[in-house]
C-alpha cells in the first residue's frame, strides 16, 4: 500500500549501520554476545546485531560477582520492547564486576553497546580452551552481514 513501510524499509538502515569500534573483539557465532579480552579480564556485551534486532532495551537482570560460569552458561536475560532472551557467555570465568549503570540506563546496550553498554567483567578461567570457538573481529563483521541479508530476507 502507498505510505506504508514494510519491515525491510525499517531495518535496512539500523543494519547497514553496524558499528564495530575496535579490531579484536571476540565472540561466538552462536551467539552474538561479545567479549573484549585484556590482561586476563573479559569484558562481555550484546553485539550491535541483536540489540538493533530486538529493539529498545527496557530492562536488564544480572547475576551477581562472584558466580563462576562456562562458555555457553545463561548469564542473565534482557528485555527488550519486542522480546526477552537470555545473556549468553563467550567466555568461562567467574564474573568479578557488573554493569551497575544498566539498572538505571539499561538504554547504553543500544546506544553503545561496546563501551558505556558492557555488561559484566569476567576473570578468565579457560581462555585458551574457548577460544577455538570464539571469532576475531573480522569474521564477526562477515556473521552480522550475513545475519542482516538473513533478517532482511525474512522480512520481505
Amino acid at each position: 500500500m502507498k505510505g506504508e513501510r514494510t519491515c525491510r524499509d525499517f531495518l535496512r538502515p539500523r543494519m547497514t549501520n553496524l558499528s564495530l569500534p575496535w579490531t579484536q573483539p571476540v565472540t561466538t557465532p552462536a551467539t552474538i554476545f561479545w567479549a573484549r579480552v585484556e590482561n586476563g579480564i573479559a569484558t562481555i556485551g550484546v553485539g550491535d546485531f541483536l540489540q538493533k534486532v530486538k529493539g529498545d532495551v527496557a530492562y536488564l537482570d544480572t547475576e551477581q560477582p562472584g558466580l563462576k560460569v562456562k562458555q555457553g552458561d545463561e548469564i542473565g536475560k534482557v528485555e527488550t520492547i519486542k522480546a526477552t532472551f537470555s545473556i549468553i557467555s563467550p567466555v568461562s570465568g567467574e564474573i568479578i564486576e557488573v554493569n551497575r549503570e544498566m539498572e538505571t540506563n539499561p538504554h547504553f546496550l543500544n546506544q553503545d553497546p561496546y563501551s558505556s553498554g558492557w555488561i559484566y567483567k569476567l576473570a578468565l578461567a579457560e581462555f585458551e580452551k574457548d577460544r577455538p570457538r570464539l571469532l576475531n573481529a573480522e569474521a564477526y563483521f562477515e556473521l552480522m552481514k550475513q545475519k542482516i541479508e538473513e533478517e532482511m530476507s525474512k522480512k520481505g
